[in-house]
């Protein structure tokens, strides 16, 4: 039996007629049934129904026993039981809700009722139910759990808090958490900790408290208010966790740290001995040759230290390894000079040295020196003065860092600067009934020139395109004063009774950008709309936009709407600016008939360039007339991709901004179903389906093909078969065409790519893990393919037969 309910009722009658008549009031759930007490006993234990609706009155034993003998088990008590009678006596219900029963329906049967009643008990149920697993959570949980009352006095802790302090539930009832309090922390630290909670936010720290035996242990601790549906706290819950152990490693490494810091230092100290010249270190890390550069080194060295050279030779005249310009100290065993001693053949590393008040760079190295049978006899180490090199390389480092620096400052202009400027682009375009429009905007580089935006006016939509000078910061302000311009004409100029002008809008455009005095190279091209929506007409004015509207009729015929206009400029003079711009510009205005298709765009699609061929005008009209039937979302993903095929990228050279509008055809007929992720279900909806398509096309069957396929996708690989996630389908049938909307729950996925990729029947069927080939097929199927941006949506579209 299907179900949209999750919940099995098992009905027990021995009547057909009342088995007939519940399964038809409760039909959204999953029900069994028995005709008699053993075999509601049977399948009671063996499915565990969530609830039962049982007649009292059974061929072979009674109700009451059936009930009783339920209530008995442990895997059954819990199920609630509905008696079913025709009794109505006070003593029935009474010795029936003492057998554990929850409730009475009465016959002749009220569909009202019983929905109602066996509705409340579910719910009452499946409340049960989340509460046990909660608190069997609490329970269970692996960290301390301790709940308080709104003044901070103990109402519950779970077994694992007992667990680390030794305190007993009944020993902290009605307490405060302090009891584990230490001198540890400040006063003030606890103050800031309750003024937090008790301002309704979430306090998260650590502890250092005492347990009941006097041992000492830290805590990481969430704290967080309760509150009720008025917004006043009831309880504190706080989470903990024993991090003792991570502490006291934590201590270890900080120890471990101030001890290798110490020891970094030291080494720092040797490094810094280092100077030019050549020494030779004999195996027991005496120095017993050096060369002059390196004994001048080492003077400057040792008067910087306040140093005699006698106070650094041994007994035997020996000068010492470590109070020397080693760069490292031997006694270590990472020294460089313990490494060659065990037989790393080379060392080399860059050192800093400040000798004589003049800082200095060399690169030392350090190798064996070996007899002619391979015998280690010392080490030979070098220093060579680098110091020229590197004041050169430390110039250039300083002004790449400045470079960075200002090329970060920059970036992070532009970054506010476009973030500003999607900021002013609509977010959502406001709905009109009867009407799709959809609009693209792609900047040619972070920032744009070009802008667009759509405004709901009472009964008129106004919609506008810009083309302004530039596509960089420059463009890009020019747009927002653009945008806010215009917006502040409809707030304070426009009255809301009257219709607008676009005349008038673009004579006060005119204006305010006269009166901000902007350079005469700038300019601003604009576009302008305005739908009137009862009439579905649409009227055009233009100011210097290069590229006319084209309007598209539904039969196919295309043509241009061509309405004249002057750019917005300061490049003329004043007493010229006002005259041209307080004249009525030239308008053009058209009826909208069902299907009839306008598309807008700026200069950036049309101009593009690659290898000295143009994009223009004429392709563009090709394309539309091609597609002029198809829904709007359809064009606009078939103009992209014709332009990234031109192009390579739908980043043009200059922005592109466009907008496609189409009155809808009427919905003659549609259909909606939302299902689980289950295959079966799947195949029920295609079954209903092809039913519902058979009216309308020859061929329902092989539209079905590629529905299943694009369906099955959705459950396995958008939902990933969770049974809690839905797919809707939702097919609407117009005059022209079939269009299918199918939307999964999932994360979507990169579709674009699987879209252009033909179908190879062998090798596709052969990989039954291959992710795409119920898309590559649609698309074999169906006159258009395509998904939303985030790839959770599919939309399938066919054209009717003729």
């Amino acid at each position: 039996m299907n179900s949209s309910r999750q919940e099995t009722i098992l009905i027990v009658d021995d009547e057909a007629s009342n088995i007939r008549i519940l399964g038809e009031m409760l039909k959204d759930w999953d029900l069994k049934v028995a005709k008699d007490g053993q075999t509601a006993l049977d399948i009671a234990k063996s499915t565990l129904p969530d609830i039962i609706l049982l007649d009292i009155i059974l061929p072979d034993i009674d109700g009451y026993q059936v009930c009783k003998e339920l209530k008995e088990l442990a895997a059954t008590k819990e199920i609630p039981i509905i008696f079913i009678t025709s009794k109505d006596r006070v003593e029935d219900e009474v010795y029936g809700l003492r057998l554990g029963a929850i409730d009475y329906i009465t016959k002749p049967f009220n569909s009202v009722i019983v929905r109602t009643k066996v509705e409340n008990h579910l719910e009452h149920r499946r409340a049960k139910k989340e509460l046990k697993k909660l608190s069997q959570a609490v329970e269970q949980s692996t960290v301390s759990i301790l709940i308080t009352d709104p003044e901070g006095k103990i109402e519950y802790v779970n077994p694992i808090f007992t667990e680390l302090t030794g305190y007993s539930f009944e020993e902290v009832k009605g307490k405060e958490p302090s009891l584990l309090k230490t001198d540890y922390h400040s006063d003030s630290y606890y103050q800031d900790l309750w003024a937090t909670i008790s301002a309704g936010k979430e306090w998260k720290g650590q502890f250092y408290n005492q347990k009941k035996n006097g041992e000492y242990f830290w805590e990481e601790a969430v704290i967080s208010p309760v509150k009720d549906e008025r917004g006043e706290i009831i309880n504190y819950v706080a989470v903990k966790k024993d991090i003792t152990k991570r502490k006291e490693a934590e201590d270890k490494l900080v120890a471990k740290n101030e001890e290798l810091q110490d020891t970094k230092k030291m080494l720092n100290k040797i490094l810094d001995l280092s100077a030019e010249g050549i020494r030779y270190v004999a195996k027991d890390y005496n120095v017993v040759k050096f060369n002059d550069k390196y004994e001048e080194l080492n003077r400057l060295y040792l008067e910087k230290e306040g140093l005699s050279l006698a106070e650094v030779i041994d007994e035997e005249g020996m000068l010492k390894c470590y109070d020397t310009l080693c760069i490292q100290n031997c006694v270590y065993q990472e020294c460089s000079l313990v490494q060659a001693m065990n037989g790393v053949e080379s060392i080399q590393r860059d050192v800093e040295l400040n000798l004589g008040g003049v800082n200095r760079y060399f690169i030392v190295t350090v190798a064996p020196y070996r007899d002619d049978n391979g015998q280690l006899k010392g080490i030979l180490q070098s220093y060579r003065d680098i110091t020229e090199r590197k004041k050169k390389e430390l110039e250039i480092e300083v002004q790449k860092v400045e470079m960075e620096r200002l090329y970060d400052d920059l970036q992070m202009k532009l970054e506010k600067a476009t973030q500003l400027h999607q900021q002013f682009l609509p977010s959502q375009l406001p709905e009109v009934k009867g009407v799709s429009y959809l609009s693209y905007f792609q900047p040619a580089d972070k920032l744009g020139g070009d802008f667009y935006n759509a405004i709901r006016i009472g009964e008129q939509l106004l919609i506008y395109l810009a083309d302004v000078s530039g596509h960089g910061m420059d463009g890009s302000m020019l747009s927002i004063f653009l945008k806010e311009t215009i917006d502040n004409y409809l707030l304070y100029y426009h009255d809301q009774d009257d219709d607008l002008k676009l005349s008038s809008l673009i004579s006060y455009v005119a204006d305010k950008y006269r009166e901000q005095d902007f350079p005469a190279d700038y300019f601003i091209c604009l576009l302008v709309g305005l739908l009137d929506i009862e009439k579905m007409e649409i009227t055009f004015a233009n100011a210097g936009f290069q590229f006319p509207p084209i309007y598209i009729s539904e039969e196919g015929d295309l043509s241009t709407l061509n309405c004249g206009g002057m750019p917005i400029s300061s490049a003329v003079c004043e007493d010229k600016f006002l005259e041209l711009y307080s004249s009525d510009y030239e308008e053009v205005k058209i009826s909208l008939a069902k299907g009839d298709t306008l598309f807008l765009t700026t200069d950036g699609l049309l101009e593009e360039r690659v290898e000295g061929e143009i994009y223009e005008e004429e392709r563009l009209k090709e394309l539309l007339a091609e597609n002029y039937v198809l829904p709007v979302d359809l064009i606009m993903t078939k103009i992209k991709d014709d332009f990234k095929d031109f192009s390579g990228s739908l980043t043009g050279q200059d922005d592109l901004t466009f907008l496609a509008l189409k009155r809808d055809l009427e919905i003659i007929d549609s259909f909606e179903k939302t299902i689980k992720s289950s295959i079966e279900e799947m195949y029920q909806v295609k079954e209903e389906l092809m039913d519902f398509i058979a009216p309308y096309y020859e061929m329902p069957d092989l539209i079905c093909v590629g529905f299943q396929e694009v369906v099955t996708n959705a459950i396995e690989h958008g939902n990933q078969m969770e049974l809690s996630k839905e797919v809707t389908i939702r097919v609407e049938v117009t005059e022209k065409y079939i269009k299918a909307i199918i939307t999964d729950q999932g994360e979507g996925f990169d579709w674009s790519e699987k879209l252009e990729q033909e179908l190879d029947i062998e090798s596709d069927f052969a990989n039954e893990e291959e992710r795409g080939r119920g898309i590559k097929m649609a698309n074999k199927l169906y006159d258009g393919v395509w998904y939303n941006e985030k790839g959770n949506q599919a939309y399938l579209f066919k054209l009717r037969e003729d």
